[in-house]
């Protein structure tokens, strides 16, 4: 068993290390990134070379072997997000989009007094691995000691600090012309929510039986997971759930996350304090919601641990989910179905009843030039944008009547129909984005 898992941490160190050289033969040496003074193109070449011949060099019967993989790993996904930031262009213009928008959504929960958003900002970057949104707030200073630490070289010339961040939020290479599952985002900021607001006190006397230490941990990250996605549905709404139904509609429970059950069991507690599930008259364009949400509860229901130490903490939590809710969605601010139904009404409402933003898709195709938006104008909230974008996606009439505008035929086509879609909704997001830094720009 020992060796088999030292041969899986060497097998991750050989991916990690072969996608880091592959990042920067991308980026030089007569890029435009390396050769401006403030990327250290040979620097990073050095280290990545240096970290290759650490990991040839290793020996199975050494001491501490484990010690030595783990560093290396360490000092390799480093260096792997330092050129992330460096590596700029398409593959980080969708997220970023969402950035001056989610960042006003946050600074309201910010406590009075409070400096973290200013001059800190909300930085995005990309990762390699598949399925990997991430959240991090230790960023900088961990990234300059173990890059330094790779390099092994107290003369080197230091590489330059990532700005002070709030957030530091990451997304799959693999999910850049997705821009539906950005929406993933969300959970990400919600991290940092609590990482600042920390959340509900929980008391409960351990059972006998089990790892204590297991059972603490459980509780601990699981609060925090669980949290994020309640605020995840604060900010941007049933577009929240959904991208997570579709990047993990089974997912089992582990150390550090429940089971897809239980956290779509709280999203769903979540809308319907929103009041988009659950009121008595659906809200315009989403009548299909409770019907995709019941599907997502029913397909994740054999993810339920059944016994031992994760079934305890999954009946917990269950029992948890008001208290979770309440804490969350009684601060002010929330998104919710009323916000969705206001966004719309300028516009008017479509024949079959969908809302007006998800009319604006079918019939209008937003400015390519920045010159011809009106900044002063009246802008919908970033979510509902996201969900315009998911009801066009989830609704088959609605779909099917995107895809005769583009005069194209579903479903030979309709892998063109979607990257229409996400230009649009790209698009729209941008648009917001310039609002907001506008807007901030003339305060």
């Amino acid at each position: 068993m020992v060796a088999d898992a030292l041969a899986d941490s060497m097998q991750r160190a050989r991916f990690r290390l072969t996608a880091l050289g592959e990042a920067i033969d991308r980026l030089g040496p007569t890029s435009r990134h390396a050769t401006s003074a403030r990327f250290p193109w040979n620097l990073c070449k050095t280290a990545h070379e240096g970290l290759v011949a650490q990991l040839d060099a290793i020996a199975v019967g050494l001491p501490k072997v484990d010690d030595v993989l783990n560093g290396l790993l360490a000092a390799a996904e480093s260096l792997h997000i330092y050129l992330a930031f460096v590596e700029t262009g398409a593959v980080e213009r969708v997220p970023q989009a969402m950035i001056a928008p989610l960042e006003a959504l946050v600074r309201p929960l910010v406590p009075e007094g409070s400096a973290c958003l200013q001059p800190a900002r909300v930085l995005v970057y990309y990762d390699w691995v598949p399925s990997n949104y991430s959240f991090r707030q230790d960023f900088p200073t961990e990234l300059r000691a173990l890059l330094t630490e790779a390099l092994d070289d107290a003369d080197a010339p230091a590489v330059e600090a990532v700005p002070q961040v709030f957030a530091a939020l990451s997304f799959p290479v693999a999910d850049q012309s997705n821009v539906l599952l950005h929406s993933l985002l969300g959970h990400e900021m919600g991290h940092a929510l609590v990482e600042l607001l920390k959340g509900p006190p929980m008391t409960v006397g351990l059972p006998q039986g089990f790892e204590p230490e297991l059972l603490v941990q459980l509780l601990s990250l699981w609060k925090v997971e669980l949290l994020a996605d309640a605020w995840a549905v604060f900010l941007l709404g049933p577009a929240a759930m959904l991208s997570l139904i579709e990047l993990a509609p089974a997912d089992q429970a582990s150390d550090d996350h429940p089971c897809s059950h239980l956290r779509f069991s709280l999203m769903d507690q979540c809308l319907r304090r929103g009041g988009f599930v659950g009121a008595q008259e659906a809200p315009l364009g989403l009548a299909w919601l409770p019907a995709a949400i019941g599907t997502a509860l029913e397909r994740s229901g054999n993810t339920r641990p059944v016994n031992g130490p994760y079934a305890w903490a999954h009946n917990f939590f269950y029992r948890q989910l008001d208290t979770l809710v309440e804490f969350v969605f009684g601060s002010s601010g929330a998104y919710t179905r009323d916000n969705w139904v206001s966004d719309g009404e300028q516009s008017g409402r479509c024949a079959q009843g969908c809302h007006s933003l998800v009319w604006r898709i079918l019939h209008y195709t937003p400015p390519d030039s920045v010159d011809t938006v009106d900044l002063a104008g009246r802008s919908p909230h970033l979510a509902s944008v996201l969900n315009a974008g998911w009801t066009v996606w989830q609704h088959k009439g609605i779909w099917q009547r995107f895809c005769s505008r583009l005069e194209l035929s579903p479903p030979a086509k309709e892998y063109e129909a979607f990257a229409r879609l996400n230009k649009l909704l790209l698009k729209a997001m941008e648009i917001i984005s310039i609002r907001a830094e506008w807007a901030e720009a003339m305060q």
